[in-house]
């Protein structure tokens, strides 16, 4: 029997938000590079663009490598950082910078909505702990035992 859902076991699912988030970085960061006369090297000391960097690297990882799912507190400061870096300039920041740019939507709001979605929608993947056995399996070898070595409680 399996165990009942709360949230989207769909591997579909959550490989699309990752790649997705991975895009919508490097989209911003290609446009940042070819469209200011800066480039995205200074901005680079940001912390919204260190979030979104960290975030694309961390999803980009969890794409390839099936350890990623042991480091849930990896991912839960992912995900704070880029919402973080996101509420803050939508309700501080925006007037101070050069706007709903197309960069700083993807960074400011796609992506952290992304990770949001992905946080509260997808079940981590964890593998069984080693050594840890489930009450159905318990209940298995109780019953395989044989009467004589079960413990049975004393007659009164």
């Amino acid at each position: 029997m399996r165990p009942r859902r709360h949230r989207l076991d769909n591997d579909d699912v959550r490989v699309l938000l990752r790649v997705l988030i991975v895009v919508a970085v490097a989209i911003a960061l290609i446009a940042v590079e070819t469209t200011s006369r800066s480039g995205v090297l200074w901005r680079l000391i940001t912390f919204t663009y260190q979030a979104n960097v960290l975030a694309a690297a961390y999803y980009l990882w969890s794409l390839f490598s099936p350890r990623v799912a042991d480091r849930v507190g990896i991912r839960g400061a992912v995900v704070l950082y880029v919402v973080v870096a996101g509420i803050l300039w939508n309700l501080l920041l925006t007037d101070y910078s050069m706007g709903y740019t197309p960069a700083n939507i993807l960074l400011h709001i796609v992506v952290p909505v992304l990770a949001a979605v992905d946080w509260l929608a997808v079940a981590p993947e964890r593998p069984p702990r080693p050594g840890r056995r489930s009450a159905t399996s318990r209940r298995t070898t109780i019953a395989a035992k044989p009467a004589s070595a079960r413990r049975t409680a004393p007659a009164r």
